[in-house]
């Protein structure tokens, strides 16, 4: 999936997005329900993201930035996004994961991971609150999880004070301080 304008919603049928601090939105990967799951380049995230963000030059640029490198293996496997995405939410970038799926019963099991860095531009808090109302309405649409939390630059845990990540999305947007009435500034 191609960056387009700020539709953070596109995440319902994406595997994943990075929200760059100039605002821009890397969409990758294909949310698929399916029974007897086959993982594809379109729907894991580790594959669609190498097919269509690893490569880009602004994601190397940042890797190089951070010195913290992200390469392929010659057998189709790579460092593990999941390990490394709390560095670069620390460094500057928004990471949110779509991790739905279908559980044994065959029902619909939504959760989304969201990953921040501990301080926001002032473009990925618009495009955050310009999307607070139809992001909340999704997550209560699909009964979804939440997962969120904020890193420093080393990838370490910026919300020292919550021994766990926080699960509601209204918490999320208080404690990164952003504005829940679609973009309206305090």
């Amino acid at each position: 999936m191609q960056e387009q304008g700020n539709d953070l919603l596109r995440i319902e049928h994406a595997k994943g997005v990075l929200i760059e601090p100039n605002g821009t939105l890397h969409f990758f990967g294909e949310q698929r329900y399916e029974s007897g799951f086959e993982i594809t380049d379109e729907n894991d995230h580790e594959a669609s993201f190498n097919a269509t963000i690893a490569d880009e030059e602004w994601f190397q640029n940042l890797t190089e930035r951070i010195e913290t490198p992200y390469q392929k293996r010659q057998d189709g496997n790579s460092t593990n996004i999941h390990q490394q995405t709390p560095i670069w939410a620390g460094n500057g970038i928004i990471v949110i994961l779509n991790d739905s799926q279908l559980n044994a019963r065959g029902d619909e099991y939504n959760f989304f991971t969201f990953q921040f860095p501990k301080n926001l531009t002032l473009e990925q808090q618009e495009i955050l609150e310009t999307s607070y109302t139809s992001l909340k309405e999704l997550i209560e649409r699909k009964h979804s999880y939440i997962d969120g939390m904020a890193y420093d630059q080393n990838g370490n845990d910026a919300w020292n004070d919550v021994d766990f990540s926080v699960d509601n999305i209204d918490e999320i947007y208080d404690r990164m301080n952003l504005n829940k009435t679609q973009g309206k500034k305090r």
